[in-house]
């Protein structure tokens, strides 16, 4: 059994999880162009019941029934954190006209026996008198209360010698009580006007609700949960004093290792087996967190009288750029019963003409039968005027920007199958618009129109492989660019942020920008055959390889003909460190540098997406760092300080292409370059036109968020009829080939119907909007 499989099904998790960080805005310093462009409007005059009064027209003998088909299309919206029900009432009742009538609502939880269960479900209530048709998602925050927290300080979260306002996630009493809470909820949401009207429950808990730790918990709880889970790793002493390589170690006596500096580019690992101890701390960190998680959604399902749905926000795999946040037990919680994920959009680089990517690996979760629900909370500039009362958009800030932005969010979340919140997180209006529901609704219908044609095309689809949305097997339309990331290599990284950032945040932007279809999963499930075929792989952090794993995915390679684009320090720990490692995973000769050298590369050949010369990479110094010294191999790059190359590829005779990247990232031309060189099929054709917009692929379906303003060229491979879902007034008829001219951060969302004209014929470039005569200008291909 290889290193990762065995190290993931050490444990088997029951249930599982999902939800929504649902707040935060950030749209970039993109958003901010432009005039005012949404006409001032009085304050909403929706105003709540009277107490006492009915809060739903819905008799209470009529059982709600959840249409189990609607688009996965969700509004949320916080009032209670400052801002005013009026505002969200009025919001809700503009989602309703929309058609969106699933509700994201937070909710306190019943510490206490005594609990106002009323009071505790006033939101609720107030959501359901807004729109009688609400089908609702309850955000239960599981973090308890200061004077609970007083009464069990060894319970209490403790990071960086400072207690913290939530508990260890390994504490069994935190967890007892939460399920007593939770119990007291799900009993009071079973009765009118609420019964049968909750889909599910989004669990929240620790750093912003979002199951996030800022540092090494250092508590009693956490220290007792470790030891746990040392005795459930090693069993015996002997096997533990041999993987820390310390003859006094011991699982009845173990003590939370002291954090070390993570910002050191010069100590990249830790050193093995010395700083074993460090390795098994962050792996506990994480496995613990997920099985807290996976905990409380198995006891959700079973006190439900009704079948529920359960999330967490968890899963920020490629966001989070610390390793001792928690969010790398993805891979168990994803082998396990749960239901999905929560997470808004990256917060790396968001707003208008930036990527808007993912924060985790969507695929490996839809092809494990998960949800995974987006949250949009683009900052809107709609809001009350404090002075005035008057809801308007700030000045300065473009509605139709704002529309761009959402629109990318939008059409990300159609391609890629998954759900969808637009969220006002403070409850201040952002959402109180008119033009923007408008806009939501067309977005619905286009949701509903692709959701509804699949289900009827797909309906053959093996209920293993289906998405849980589309009902249909994901991603079998655009095999593309594999994004392959890896959670146990990260507990070896000493240094975190800095590499991280590099890794996962850039390279995660390249990729989107590579302007081929992409696709983002998990190393485990890559080696478990999990992840339809693709052309080409790009391993961000596979550092942690046995033998076994770096055969299994040689013998992938092989047998897909595909490519393998390697970062930094592939398959380097193993028993120990070692460069001969990255030699027998990249199939090429490779050398480490003495000490700590610097990085900086510049990209030695001319192409038409990257200049001959053009610098990438960081001057950082970095240990380890490493080099080729092969002659089989092209190189394509060089360290700017030693000449030595930095970026190669070798063609193997077994029929796969290897290429090694030793820099720790890789920027938008440079990929597109590598993969021009794979003779992959780009979206963009090459020439003049050095966009590097974000685009993605996939379903019949093309989305482009332009991140500079412009004419470029789209080539397409074969002959379609494109036409814009965002606009019905632009299209190509019977094109393979066309000129779209976009200005900065504009988003097109195009429906690619194929026709059955030959490959060989000629095909033309025509102008935006402009539908082909026979005598249009042709373009030889």
């Amino acid at each position: 059994m290889s290193g990762q499989t065995s190290s993931h099904k050490r444990r088997v998790l029951a249930r599982a999880v999902l939800i929504a960080l649902l707040a935060l805005g950030a749209a970039g310093l993109g958003l901010w162009l432009g005039e005012l462009s949404v006409p001032a409007v009085p304050p909403p005059e929706v105003v709540p019941p009277p107490p006492g009064t009915p809060r739903t027209q819905t008799p209470p003998d009529a059982e709600f029934v959840i249409d189990p088909d609607a688009p996965p299309l969700y509004f949320y919206a916080d009032p209670n954190r400052g801002g005013e029900w009026l505002i969200v009432e009025a919001e809700i009742g503009m989602a309703a006209k929309a058609g969106v009538h699933r509700c994201v609502v937070a909710v306190n939880m019943p510490w206490a026996d005594d609990a106002d269960l009323d009071d505790l479900l006033e939101p609720v209530t107030r959501v359901v008198a807004a729109n009688p048709k609400a089908v609702l998602l309850l955000k239960v925050n599981l973090n308890p209360p200061e004077e609970w927290l007083r009464a069990h300080m060894d319970e209490v979260a403790r990071i960086g010698g400072q207690t913290r306002r939530y508990c260890t996630p390994a504490s069994p009493v935190w967890l007892d009580a939460a399920r007593l809470a939770l119990d007291r909820l799900i009993t009071a949401v079973d009765r009118e006007p609420l019964r049968g009207r909750v889909l599910g429950y989004v669990l929240c808990a620790l750093q912003d609700g979002a199951w996030q730790r800022p540092g090494w918990d250092e508590s009693p709880a956490s220290r007792e949960g470790f030891r746990a889970w040392l005795r459930g790793q090693y069993v015996h002493d002997d096997a533990l004093r041999e993987a820390w390589g310390d003859a006094q170690a011991s699982m009845e006596s173990a003590m939370i290792p002291a954090p070390l500096d993570t910002a050191d580019t010069r100590a990249v690992f830790f050193h093995l087996p010395e700083e074993a101890e460090h390795v098994d701390f962050l792996r506990y960190t994480s496995e613990s967190t997920a099985d807290a998680i996976a905990a409380l959604c198995v006891h959700v399902k079973a006190a439900s009288p009704r079948p529920v749905k359960v999330f967490a926000p968890y899963g920020y795999t490629y966001e989070t750029a610390r390793n001792d946040a928690g969010h790398l037990g993805l891979g168990l919680i994803i082998a396990s019963d749960l239901d999905g994920f929560v997470a808004p959009v990256s917060y790396t680089n968001r707003g208008l003409g930036g990527a808007g990517s993912v924060m985790g690996p969507v695929t490996s979760a839809l092809f494990h039968g998960k949800e995974w629900l987006v949250v949009d909370d683009t900052r809107t500039g709609v809001g009350r005027d404090p002075e005035t009362g008057v809801i308007a958009r700030m000045k300065g800030l473009r509605g139709e920007d704002v529309f761009h932005v959402q629109q990318r969010n939008f059409a990300a979340a159609l391609i890629m199958g998954l759900g969808l919140v637009w969220a006002d997180p403070e409850g201040k209006g952002w959402l109180h618009d008119e033009e923007q529901w408008k806009e939501f609704a067309r977005m619905y219908a286009t949701y509903a129109d692709t959701l509804g044609g699949e289900r009827e095309i797909n309906t053959e689809a093996p209920a293993e492989l289906e998405n849980p949305i589309m009902g249909r097997p994901p991603f079998s339309h655009a095999r593309g660019l594999a994004v392959v990331v890896d959670e146990m290599s990260r507990f070896h990284q000493r240094c975190d942020e800095t590499l991280n950032d590099m890794l996962l945040h850039q390279t995660v932007d390249a990729a989107v920008r590579s302007g081929m279809p992409t696709r983002f999963c998990l190393l485990q499930d890559v080696l478990d055959d999990r992840i339809a075929p693709a052309p080409v792989y790009l391993f961000l952090n596979a550092f942690f390889l046995s033998d076994g794993d770096r055969q299994r995915l040689h013998e992938i390679l092989e047998r897909e003909q595909a490519a393998a684009i390697w970062m930094y320090a592939p398959g380097y720990i193993n028993e120990r460190t070692d460069a001969a490692n990255i030699t027998a995973t990249t199939r090429m000769t490779v050398k480490q540098f003495d000490g700590a050298t610097k990085g900086g590369s510049y990209f030695s050949l001319p192409g038409p997406w990257v200049h001959e010369n053009e610098p990438f990479g960081q001057l950082h110094e970095w240990s380890p760092l490493f080099f080729m010294d092969d002659p089989k191999v092209d190189i394509l790059a060089r360290y700017i300080e030693s000449g030595k190359a930095s970026l190669g590829i070798k063609f193997l005779d077994e029929g796969w292409a290897s290429v090694y990247v030793a820099e720790p990232t890789l920027t938008p031309p440079v990929l597109r370059e590598v993969l021009r060189i794979l003779e992959q099929p780009l979206y963009f054709r090459e020439g003049a036109y050095g966009f590097f917009d974000s685009a993605l692929g996939g379903r019949g379906l093309l989305a482009i968020h332009a991140q500079e303003s412009g004419e470029r060229v789209i080539d397409l491979g074969r002959y379609y009829d494109v036409q814009d879902l965002f606009d019905a007034r632009i299209g190509w008829p019977q094109k393979r080939s066309f000129v779209i001219n976009l200005n900065i951060g504009e988003t097109r969302l195009l429906q690619l119907t194929p026709i059955p004209i030959p490959e060989a014929e000629e095909f033309d470039v025509t102008e935006e909007g402009e539908t082909p005569q026979d005598d249009s200008p042709e373009v030889e291909e």
